[in-house]
């Protein structure tokens, strides 16, 4: 959801009855947008935490699902996930 298009606030969803919310569209790098960066104040969650509070705040049970993805992690940064690499479909022994 982050960068995710205009939508209703979540009090219009709790009006019609629903009671959950999935994010599914955060990516590491939005958290964490710059290589470098350290747990002293380089995460910016500012836009996670105010969706969170928001969704809450109208009863909202919240599942996220967080991606690994951050362009800043591969140079040069990559389109594909491990699941897409041929090296990453057998487990380790």
């Amino acid at each position: 959801m982050l960068g995710a298009p205009r939508r209703a606030p979540a009090s219009t969803y709790a009006a019609f009855g629903a009671t959950w919310v999935k994010f599914t569209d955060i990516t590491w790098g939005q958290i964490v947008p710059r290589s470098g960066m350290n747990a002293c104040g380089g995460y910016s969650w500012g836009k996670l935490d105010g969706w969170v509070q928001e969704w809450q705040a109208a009863g909202f049970e919240i599942q996220m699902v967080l991606r690994s993805r951050s362009d800043w992690a591969t140079q040069p940064p990559i389109a594909r996930y491990p699941l897409n690499n041929p090296g990453w479909l057998w487990p380790v022994s």
